[in-house]
């Protein structure tokens, strides 16, 4: 896709260098980035030009960032928003998600996640919706669901009366099947797919925040 003529606005609430990276990585995609020095910053650029894309790196917050996610989407509905969040963040990523943003990545942000995440958004192609369980086994729907229920390898197994090999095999075949990097990855996937409720009071960051979402369907 070519890339050129596309603008991108990025925030990052710590100045890290992560923001530095996605700046330099999309650019060698001939993407115009601006980086914002503050909230209250990226908000007035917003408004000033038309931008393709907004990255805000929520770096595990649960307010800020995602406060300017909410009010971009209200302001702005026309501008795709990809939020990045510290690895393993599944709370922050549900957050987000219900902010409305369009999709999530983890960090440290590799290359080829970030240009698979930027190129549909940009392109502004509205994302077909699918259930991404078709391609599973009964069995392997039944390993997803206490996936996202929280669950551990070791639990699962327990429950299904199966090693703790078996259930891991399968969760392998899963994570491959769906095309997911990581559990982020996949929660954002059933997210997108109405396949789990966001509507469910979020409880807060907890040792198991994917039970506090609700899971859709079979």
């Amino acid at each position: 896709m070519d890339m050129s003529g596309v603008r991108c606005l990025t925030f990052a609430a710590d100045g890290t260098v992560t923001a530095e990276q996605v700046v330099s990585l999309l650019a060698q995609q001939g993407i115009g980035v601006t980086l914002s020095a503050s909230e209250a910053e990226c908000f007035e650029l917003l408004g000033r030009q038309r931008w393709h894309l907004l990255v805000i790196d929520a770096n595990g917050a649960m307010g800020g960032p995602l406060g300017l996610l909410a009010r971009c989407r209200t302001a702005h509905p026309d501008v795709s928003v990809l939020v990045l969040v510290p690895r393993g963040g599944v709370a922050t990523a549900v957050q987000a998600v219900k902010a409305g943003a369009a999709d999530c990545i983890e960090t440290p942000v590799q290359p080829a996640r970030l240009f698979s995440a930027v190129a549909p958004l940009c392109r502004q192609a509205p994302r077909d919706p699918f259930d991404p369980r078709r391609s599973l086994t009964r069995v392997e729907r039944t390993v997803l669901r206490h996936i996202l229920d929280g669950r551990t390898s070791r639990e699962i197994a327990k429950l299904l009366g199966r090693s703790t090999k078996t259930v891991e095999a399968h969760r392998r075949h899963i994570m491959k099947k769906l095309g997911a990097d990581s559990l982020v990855d996949l929660v954002t996937q059933m997210m997108q797919a109405g396949l789990v409720d966001p509507t469910t009071p979020d409880t807060g960051a907890g040792t198991r925040p994917a039970a506090d979402i609700g899971i859709c369907g079979p």
